[in-house]
């Protein structure tokens, strides 16, 4: 991310150059051209000069390539306003960055860098409130976790768990969380509640999934009542399935132990039923203890890492070597399997399309990535393609202003010219469909090696961008 102005000087030089979307492209076939910087007029909060209020500024913020919104929105909250009478949500006396931004459905995940220790707790609140208002201004994203250095920072002793939006009296939201801090030291059976962010195994795909359930704790338990959420399994059993036998039981009272300086982990054991979801190679092993280490390192505080045994025994089986450091689950390893969902549409034989959620990797966040995923067709769907249509038959999908921009390769273009009118529209209409789900596309436009075409198989129009479609969207089967 600290490279993004080099990338957008490279992008204007290309822009001036005359390498636009509409110009012949000069790049191999095989070349992925999603490097076109844009830009968008967005909302990002910064606080009032007394620092007790939320207050939101209109922003123009660039993207570049494959930057998501909001990898983009995060790092504006760091940054000065841009208005006299308001300023940051940072304060000028640490260094903070942006390592990662991960959204999984509705649920978006920070991970700031830097030095958290020099902060005061109403500073880590009101740049929480910030980061959270900011990212659900953006439209798409309802709960927000914020993690630093790869753990949850508390600021009243207690888990912040998920957010959602702050009021903007940021001081009296303030002296209700410190009221609530007092009461929880004050008893170790203290109950409260939180928003937890679970994870589960995609049904369809090697990745995780997100679903925010509301919990109730005591501060002498923190950890029991997400490990049972997580044996219960996912409400939505259609894009989530379940990762531990419904017999498995929490086997005594977990504990946090000690890892290095202010970091923990959680040492916890279950009950025998467990080792069945331990079985097959490494990889399903790793996916199978994913939504336990994920979802505890992101809720519980200063947590890095999970140690797991079965009747109060560690597991061998879990990990690869034997030494005691090798035994802890540390979130790092796992935090990749945290995929990302994507709405794609496919053609039916009776002329509509099908709507399909599909799991991918979070590096899959280019147009292109979703075009592509169009070359793989789920069961009860026809091909959006004819035979032979590859990826590289596409030049480039590139963006400029509202409009997507997908650019076919004479070869490609010859592929769709075969297809019969009735196939032209399902293959148009399921590429500007997909597209436009897509923050901030309205219209796509449709390019021939870079040139404006009036039609591919005649049943068309293609010299203007098309808008999207929904009357013929069905139902997604998923």
């Amino acid at each position: 991310m600290r490279k993004r102005f080099a990338a957008l000087a490279l992008c204007l030089c290309l822009l001036g150059a005359g390498l636009l979307p509409v110009r012949a492209a000069e790049s191999p076939v095989n070349v992925r051209d999603d490097s076109v910087a844009r830009r968008r007029s967005t909302v990002v909060y910064c606080l009032s000069e007394d620092r007790y209020r939320l207050v939101p500024e209109v922003r123009s913020v660039t993207l570049l390539g494959s930057e998501t919104l909001l990898e983009v929105l995060a790092e504006e909250v760091l940054k000065e306003s841009v208005s006299e009478d308001l300023v940051s949500a940072l304060t000028g006396r640490t260094t903070i960055y942006v390592v990662t931004v991960a959204q999984t459905g509705n649920v978006a995940t920070v991970d700031l860098g830097g030095d958290v220790d020099l902060m005061q707790e109403y500073d880590i609140f009101c740049l929480k409130a910030a980061l959270v208002n900011t990212l659900i201004e953006s439209g798409g994203v309802e709960y927000v976790n914020v993690l630093f250095n790869g753990r949850e920072v508390p600021t009243n002793g207690l888990p912040t768990g998920t957010m959602t939006r702050f009021d903007e009296d940021l001081q009296s939201a303030w002296v209700e969380h410190e009221n609530e801090g007092v009461a929880a030291l004050r008893s170790q059976s203290y109950s409260f509640r939180r928003n937890v962010t679970l994870y589960f195994p995609a049904s369809d795909s090697p990745f995780l999934l997100a679903e925010v359930r509301e919990l109730t704790f005591t501060r002498s338990n923190l950890a029991t009542p997400v490990l049972e959420a997580l044996i219960a399994g996912p409400t939505s059993t259609a894009a989530m399935r379940r990762c531990y036998p419904a017999a498995t039981r929490v086997d005594g009272l977990p504990s946090l132990e000690e890892e290095s300086g202010d970091a923990q982990y959680l040492d916890v054991s279950f009950t025998y039923e467990i080792g069945a979801a331990l079985t097959g190679d490494e990889n399903e092993r790793l996916l199978q203890m994913a939504p336990l280490v994920v979802t505890l390192t992101t809720f519980l505080p200063e947590t890095v890492a999970v140690r797991v045994r079965v009747n109060r025994r560690p597991i061998e089986s879990i990990v690869s070597g034997g030494a005691t450091g090798e035994r802890l689950l540390y979130r790092e390893r796992y935090a990749g399997l945290v995929g990302r969902t994507v709405a794609l549409y496919f053609p039916q034989a009776d002329g509509r399309l099908l709507w399909v959620t599909r799991a991918v990797s979070q590096n899959e966040t280019t147009l292109r990535d979703l075009v592509e995923q169009l070359l793989d067709v789920p069961e009860g769907a026809q091909p959006v393609f004819p035979d032979g249509f590859t990826a590289e038959c596409l030049r480039g999908v590139t963006m400029m202003d509202d409009t997507a921009i997908v650019n076919l390769t004479q070869g490609g273009a010859d592929l769709l010219s075969s297809l019969t009118a009735d196939q032209e529209r399902s293959c148009i209409f399921s590429v500007v469909n997909t597209l436009t789900a897509y923050a901030g596309v309205n219209r796509v436009q449709f390019l021939v090696e870079g040139v404006k075409v009036d039609s591919l198989a005649g049943a068309l129009n293609l010299r203007s961008p098309l808008v999207r479609n929904p009357g013929i969207i069905q139902t997604s089967l998923s």
